[in-house]
């Protein structure tokens, strides 16, 4: 079981940090924040997602396995506040929160969407529109 946390980890950092580094040889911050919001959509709510069956279960397994995977996890939550922290003035981003904090909202609001999003009905690159409309401060 622990393995599939951490290859769940893996891949999740691996598809995000392939998206960022694409849109940070084209793009600005905004558009790097875009692309990683966007992958971690994707690859959540991708059919068969080991992270989305990480996501649903984490808090029910033994506190071992748990334990046993926090490196995995701490790692891809410190790519994603490196992200902010490198990203957070050019992006435009709201500049009164921690990066940490920043981070943690944005996985609520990403992470939730396995509760709610629909194929068909509902669309990947709008969700990451919308939630960049959520985290970008108004000029």
């Amino acid at each position: 079981m622990t393995a599939l946390f951490e290859a769940s980890y893996k891949q999740i950092l691996a598809e995000v940090k392939e998206s960022v580094e694409q849109a940070a040889m084209k793009g600005n911050a905004r558009s790097v924040l875009r692309a990683a919001l966007t992958a971690h959509l994707r690859c959540l709510l991708a059919r068969d997602s080991l992270p989305a069956a990480n996501i649903r279960i984490f808090a029910h397994v033994p506190q071992s396995v748990r334990d046993a995977t926090m490196l995995e996890r701490k790692a891809y939550e410190r790519f994603w506040t490196g992200l902010i922290t490198e990203i957070a003035y050019d992006a435009g981003l709201d500049q009164g929160m921690t990066p940490r904090s920043f981070v943690m909202i944005m996985f609520g609001a990403m992470n939730w969407t396995l509760e709610w999003f629909r194929p068909g009905r509902d669309q990947i690159d709008n969700i990451a529109d919308d939630i960049m409309t959520l985290l970008i401060r108004s000029e």
